[in-house]
């Protein structure tokens, strides 16, 4: 996380709070100094990036900061600072330090780190509470509640593997406790033992030295804070080019993005077997579902168009990355202690000082920002700043509503028809999906500058959405509905289907190795 300057945060500016501690020689690491020396050998230590002592190389794990919604970072005060700082340990390296600033907006970087740290096993309980629902289903030891009519039939159907798969997954992200060893300044570095606190923040450059990864969560505020910047240098500098760790990048609105299109496919799978069902043959449902479908995609064509000017920001900055257009807390308050008036000393002299030191100047700092950062960000993300894995994730809600119909072809003993169900249900995930998400990547991105007039920017998010209807999702669709009707043999029908789509998804994410 970004330590030291930012308000509101957990650590107060690093110079000012140490200053007269270290001059008096309270702390061991630096003794006695007058305040000129407290300033040199300050930033000698810092350049070391060298722990003082074994005891304070701390982490926490990753649930920690992340249970109950995140309180430990929206909530700044404790009422018991030593057991927060009891959730910390000793250990010999870091697995991910969290860098972050607190000027950005916490519910966004909460969400994305329970997507980074709990997706994976909330999409695995939820098939595993889908499989579930289908092979109940398919034994009939849960009960119908539909009579659908599909392209091959007839069938008595329950939407149990869907629910099933939402329930698991959505306790699961929520729940989970992951046990990765991460640095977390509020948990890692003591609160109000004034030692401790000061300790811990003179070694962050040490911390840094001895993560195996960092995390980078990234808004518009990150490159501004000075200390943000110098956690970036002390990471790069760092590396060992024999073993490299990876320095991870990911934007805070991938959080409310993936909440988005999960909640738009839960929505569209739940009311899907409803447009099929016998029981509402009085109410026009498939002429309302385009118009569910179209009013469901509506929101995430907006959320992705915010999404796409966020990485054009982000983008914008690494190309003007400057150490001196960063700002800190002392600065800002004109090196003087607001409650005491007592002079702080600068951050900026430290900061600068160290970069100086590992890279022979602040514009070949700069430079490699700019150049390998931008890079290293691009290749992350892919072409369509998504991974096709995360695509195929945050969809999972579409394949277990298939499920369902797969299981009540099996259940009134139409094997072939549910063995087809579930080939096309999968093609569909695996490959029709991530088509269609590549195409509202790329509509999102042609259309993502924000219009002064908000009715003119709705317009264009409607536009966005109805295109992605028309072309791509009939294209896809109506390959579905072609080769069913086309071929008289369901598996063959299915394996066409699967072949068409699955051609078409290489030939859009692997030239991007997405």
């Amino acid at each position: 996380m970004a330590s030291s300057d930012e308000d509101g945060g957990p650590l107060p500016t690093l110079l000012g709070q140490l200053a007269s501690e270290l001059e008096s020689g309270q702390l061991s690491v630096f003794g006695k100094c007058s305040s000129h020396a407290f300033d040199n050998n300050l930033v000698r230590f810092c350049k070391k990036m060298a722990i003082s002592r074994p005891e304070i190389l701390r982490a926490t794990r990753s649930a920690v900061p992340l249970q109950r919604m995140g309180r430990l970072l929206r909530t700044l005060d404790s009422s018991d600072p030593q057991s927060l700082f009891d959730l910390s340990y000793m250990v010999d390296q870091i697995d991910q330090f969290w860098s972050h600033s607190w000027h950005g907006k916490l519910w966004q970087k909460i969400a994305v780190l329970l997507v980074l740290e709990n997706g994976t096993p909330a999409v695995v309980a939820g098939a595993v509470g889908a499989f579930a629902g289908m092979v109940l289903t398919a034994t009939d030891v849960l009960p119908a509640l539909l009579t659908t009519t599909l392209v091959d039939g007839t069938y008595e159907c329950a939407p149990w593997s869907l629910w099933m798969g939402i329930i698991c997954s959505v306790t699961v992200f929520f729940l989970w406790r992951p046990d990765r060893n991460v640095f977390c300044d509020r948990v890692c570095i003591h609160q109000t033992d004034i030692q401790l606190k000061k300790e811990g923040v003179a070694n962050i450059g040490a911390f840094l030295k001895n993560s195996r990864s960092m995390l980078v969560l990234w808004d518009p505020t990150y490159v501004r804070r000075l200390w943000c910047v110098f956690e970036i240098a002390a990471f790069i500098r760092s590396q060992s080019s024999q073993k490299p760790r990876p320095l991870i990048i990911r934007p805070v609105l991938l959080g409310p993005c993936t909440f988005m299109l999960y909640g738009s496919m839960a929505l569209v799978a739940a009311t899907y077997p409803l447009m099929l069902s016998q029981h509402w043959r009085g109410i026009p449902m498939k002429a309302f579902y385009p118009c569910l479908v179209f009013l469901t995609l509506l929101p995430g064509v907006h959320a992705f168009r915010s999404y796409f000017r966020g990485l054009e920001l982000l983008m914008m900055q690494l190309r003007a990355f400057s150490v001196q257009a960063a700002a800190c807390t002392c600065c800002e308050l004109q090196h003087r202690n607001p409650a005491t008036g007592q002079k702080l000393l600068c951050d900026r002299v430290l900061v600068e000082q160290c970069i100086n030191s590992w890279y022979g100047g602040l514009s070949a700092f700069e430079a490699s920002v700019r150049s390998s950062l931008g890079a290293s960000f691009q290749q992350q993300l892919g072409q369509y700043a998504f991974r096709y894995s995360w695509c195929i994730c945050a969809s999972s809600p579409y394949v277990w509503c298939e499920l369902d119909f797969a299981a009540a072809a099996w259940s009134a003993g139409h094997y072939e028809h549910a063995v087809s169900r579930a080939v096309q249900g999968l093609a569909t995930w695996l490959w029709g999906i991530p088509v269609l998400f590549a195409c509202l990547c790329r509509i999102a991105r042609i259309l993502r500058r924000k219009r002064q007039n908000v009715w003119w920017d709705a317009s264009l998010s409607c536009l966005a959405s109805a295109c992605l209807m028309i072309f791509p999702f009939s294209f896809v669709y109506g390959a579905w509905i072609a080769v069913n009707f086309a071929f008289p043999s369901p598996l063959f029908a299915s394996s066409l289907y699967a072949a068409v789509v699955g051609t078409l998804a290489c030939a859009v994410w692997l030239p991007n190795s997405g």
